[in-house]
């Protein structure tokens, strides 16, 4: 089975809004920047522009305080950048973001099974995640921000105790019904990332779930999504619940700084700011014009007609749970992403049937695509969103998942450009206040979601590996991240692969798609439909 190694997730973006920096826009491939809307790779600019109008004292500190590798000539695609405790621009969106329309952090659930009256006890389910979470550097950090907001956050150490971060779940005699809607008053409390920046839900005294035959415990890692998601996300649940001794290397993340040090750093950003900004003006500019130049074709970035499901969500949140064996999903040559993409496009077709619409022609999904492990890439979520054509004209399903297959790998091509991953990283270097103040600007010009939108929904894939998992003896069977929702997006899916089994998890707003639960219901016909045409 192919399951890609896409990110879970991405920000709330303005629905139509493209890779677009503060001078203009972008079309192709969409961002996964959340008010900023643009992607973007943090690296300040180069020591000579940044200190050229800086007193000598100031210089002395910025290069201290703000150490990165020289920019590479703009011909190379790839620029060496070292970690460090200052958010990358891309993160420190999504924190910025966090307070819009409920909650923008990350949740990855395993399922475990032990054996009837055998789950673990709560007690020593803490004392284990104690063990392993403070030898995990990513689980003892918090954010904090610089005096004024004169430069992005950063990473600081947090030794609060791990008890804290824990919260228990009786469900006693619950069913999984009573789970999934716990779940979804999860997704609407969010983290204050300032305070703590992760959380581990435990859910005990359920009397059934998906997949298990004994006793099942259910955990929730709930994270800032500026600490990471997707990959990431599932790195760390290994981290925690994974066979001893295997390394954690999250990207993006470098050690936290004292705290005592941000009054300095805000004196050093104030100092810079007009070289900072002289210097990313020029490059912003120059960037984006070799990228448009160098792509003239905008068809994959027209408006489409929305639907149902194409409004604005509130902050209530509802969630469906389907499994599946993994079986159903091992087709020659299509990977999982695809094959979910097939399946979202018939069951969408099915349901706007049922309300006597038509899908349109142009129906089609963003989906977040995963940076190559050798493009330089500084923010720890590795991703950008891309538009895919669903092709629900197609009338054979083989032949439909075949074309969306092409229309991915087309996808994936497209956010790998050199000339993109250029003009993304000369839009990171604009200074936070700046950044601040154009995120402020497109938050007061928000409008309803009009008549069109540039996707008209969203899919996530991601591969958590074998299912080799274990909490205090009980085994995981299955497990699943649950997708934000945006502006214009009232529901989003997911598909999860560990080891045998692959979950497809429905998130979606009760106000503005009331009608979820017989869509999950549909969803679930479909990818069976899927899997028997394309066997």
């Amino acid at each position: 089975m192919q399951i890609s190694s896409c990110a879970v997730d991405r920000p709330p973006s303005r629905p139509g809004f493209r890779c677009s920096g503060l001078l203009g826009r972008s079309p192709t491939v969409s961002t996964a920047s959340a008010t900023l809307f643009r992607y973007a790779s943090s690296r300040a600019p180069t020591r000579s522009r940044t200190t050229s109008a800086t007193p000598k004292f100031c210089r002395r500190q910025w290069r201290t305080l703000h150490k990165r590798q020289p920019i590479v000539p703009e011909g190379n695609a790839h620029d060496t950048v070292v970690p460090v405790s200052r958010l990358d621009l891309l993160d420190a969106a999504f924190h910025f973001a966090a307070a819009r329309n409920g909650s923008r952090d990350h949740y990855t659930m395993y399922v475990f099974d032990s054996p009837p009256d055998g789950a673990p006890e709560t007690g020593a389910i803490v004392d284990y995640v104690r063990v392993r979470a403070r030898d995990i550097p990513e689980l003892n950090r918090r954010i904090a921000h610089v005096p004024l907001n004169l430069d992005l956050p950063h990473w600081v150490h947090d030794d609060r105790p791990v008890e804290s971060r824990v919260v228990l779940h009786d469900l006693t005699g619950g069913t999984w019904t009573d789970f999934e809607n716990l779940l979804g008053r999860l997704k609407e409390t969010p983290l204050d990332a300032a305070t703590q920046a992760w959380r581990l839900h435990i859910v005990h005294g359920l009397t059934e779930a998906p997949r298990t035959v004994g006793s099942p415990t259910v955990v929730v890692l709930q994270i800032t999504h500026a600490l990471t998601a997707g990959v990431g996300a599932g790195q760390l649940g290994r981290a925690l619940f994974g066979p001893t001794g295997q390394a954690l290397s999250l990207p993006g993340h470098g050690r936290p700084t004292d705290i005592g040090t941000l009054a300095l750093r805000a004196v050093g950003a104030a100092f810079a700011l007009p070289a900072r900004t002289a210097s990313y003006l020029v490059r912003a500019s120059k960037t984006r014009r070799a990228y448009r130049d160098s792509n003239p074709d905008t068809s994959a970035d027209r408006a489409r007609p929305v639907v149902r499901g194409n409004d604005d969500p509130t902050h209530r949140r509802a969630v469906h749970v389907l499994t599946f064996d993994a079986d159903s999903f091992r087709r020659r040559g299509l990977s999982l992403t695809t094959l979910g993409l097939t399946a979202l496009g018939l069951a969408s077709e099915r349901f706007l049937a049922e309300f006597g619409e038509t899908i349109p022609s142009t129906f089609n999904a963003r989906v977040p695509i995963a940076m190559p492990d050798d493009v330089d890439w500084s923010a720890a979520n590795r991703v950008v969103t891309a538009g895919v054509e669903l092709f629900v004209d197609e009338p054979d399903l083989r032949r439909r998942a075949e074309a969306i297959r092409g229309s991915l790998a087309l996808a994936r091509e497209r956010a790998n450009d050199a000339a993109l991953l250029r003009w993304a990283r000369a839009e990171n270097c604009v200074p936070a206040p700046l950044f601040l103040a154009a995120q402020r600007r497109r938050q007061a010009r928000l409008r309803p979601t009009g008549t069109t939108v540039r996707a008209n929904t969203i899919m996530v894939s991601v591969n958590h590996g074998p299912r080799d998992l274990e909490l205090c003896g009980a085994r995981a069977v299955f497990s699943g991240d649950f997708p934000m929702l945006s502006d214009g997006h009232s529901v989003t899916h997911g598909f999860y692969g560990l080891g045998d089994a692959v979950s497809v998890c429905v998130v979606a707003c009760p106000d503005t798609f009331p009608d979820h639960e017989r869509y999950a219901e549909i969803l679930a016909d479909a990818v069976a439909d899927v899997a028997d045409a394309t066997s």
